[in-house]
């Protein structure tokens, strides 16, 4: 009977903080998740049918709503409320993440199953261990379930978690991550980052029309729509993403990573409206020269920008900017290489007080 006893409050205590922690990580970083699934959503659509892509415009609502499922029945398991239903939706869940990560690690064409966002990064076969041991310790609470008690006050718990969810999640999209893990976070020096010693090989999957193809080389041509590459020798990543931004037809990497630079990165030029390109003008006007505003967009994007702006303009991989700043638009300034600060767009203003204490705009 102790043994039982002990046995339910440790696998309940683990089931829980788990789902806890995995949503609670997702929703800091909602949009990287919402890649990961778009991933996974791609990966299926090539082998199994092409009917997944009808999901392709709802990643971030799945993204959202999975996450936030993933924090309330953690915290339902940890505070013992609706004990019965409970655990049936975590086996559920778990049943289909277990056949997720199974089927993603026999494919071998994605590298991280996102379990834990950029926290910790699992590989697929980690995961379906990880998967496999939360589906033991949740059947052997579901065979003591009929002598578990359950928790009356728990209601207040779940309805808080929820509301704390998506409080979290509105907050992170209309901002930035809370905690950032991805390399190109405040105080790294990017200069220093580790560069790969064999270059990395990519296969980019592209759509035109409908169908689906895999190429080695970044489709130039008008008409493709760039959808996840993957990556075809893991082995030789470095520890961080690999850093290149480029002005034409030139590698400008290390000319970024001199000086003082203030970078307009943009994910979507053609969406960036008047008003937005009016407010982004002005601040480019106080400028001292000393800081130098460079406007980076995904390749083959941004011209009319650049233009409108009077900036010259560099590009990066798309997966690099989405990387960089999870925004689809904001500023991230680099001083001698080290990332000082970076914003979302919507937290202009904040930008421009933190830039005129610094010194950067003229008062």
């Amino acid at each position: 009977m102790e043994i039982s006893k002990y046995f339910n409050l440790l696998a309940s205590f683990l089931v829980g903080i788990t789902f806890f922690c995995s949503g609670a990580i997702k929703l800091n970083d909602p949009l990287g998740f919402a890649h990961t699934i778009e991933g996974y959503l791609h990966l299926m659509a090539s082998q199994l049918t092409a009917y997944i892509r009808l999901l392709l415009p709802y990643t971030l609502v799945l993204a959202m709503c999975m996450a936030t499922l993933e924090v309330v029945l953690g915290v339902a398991l940890l505070v013992y409320w609706k004990r019965f239903w409970v655990l049936w939706a975590l086996l559920l869940l778990t049943l289909f993440f277990t056949y997720l990560t199974l089927y993603t690690a026999t494919s071998k064409r994605i590298a991280s199953c996102g379990c834990f966002g950029d926290a910790l990064a699992l590989t697929p076969w980690q995961s379906f261990a990880k998967s496999v041991v939360l589906l033991l310790l949740l059947g052997g609470l579901y065979w003591q379930e009929k002598g578990t008690p359950t928790s009356l006050n728990g209601y207040y718990w779940v309805v808080a978690s929820l509301l704390w969810s998506v409080g979290l999640g509105r907050h992170t999209l209309r901002h930035l991550p809370l905690w950032d893990f991805l390399p190109y976070k405040v105080g790294n020096d990017l200069s220093r980052l580790a560069q790969p010693h064999v270059p990395l090989r990519y296969v980019y999957i592209v759509e035109q029309e409908g169908q689906i193809m895999e190429t080695e080389h970044y489709p130039q041509e008008p008409g493709y729509k760039f959808v996840p590459v993957r990556l075809l020798n893991p082995e030789d990543r470095p520890p961080s993403t690999h850093l290149s931004i480029w002005k034409g037809v030139e590698d400008s990497t290390q000319a970024l990573l001199t000086g003082h630079k203030l970078l307009i990165i943009t994910q979507h030029p053609t969406f960036i409206t008047s008003p937005t390109l009016q407010k982004l003008y002005a601040l480019i006007q106080q400028f001292p020269g000393a800081l130098q505003p460079v406007l980076i967009a995904p390749s083959g994007q941004g011209q009319e920008v650049a233009d409108a702006l009077a900036l010259p303009l560099y590009t990066a991989n798309p997966l690099l900017l989405q990387t960089m700043l999870r925004a689809p638009l904001g500023l991230l300034l680099l001083e001698e290489g080290v990332v000082a600060n970076k914003w979302h767009f919507n937290d202009f203003i904040q930008a421009q007080k933190t830039l005129r204490r610094l010194g950067w705009l003229q008062k």
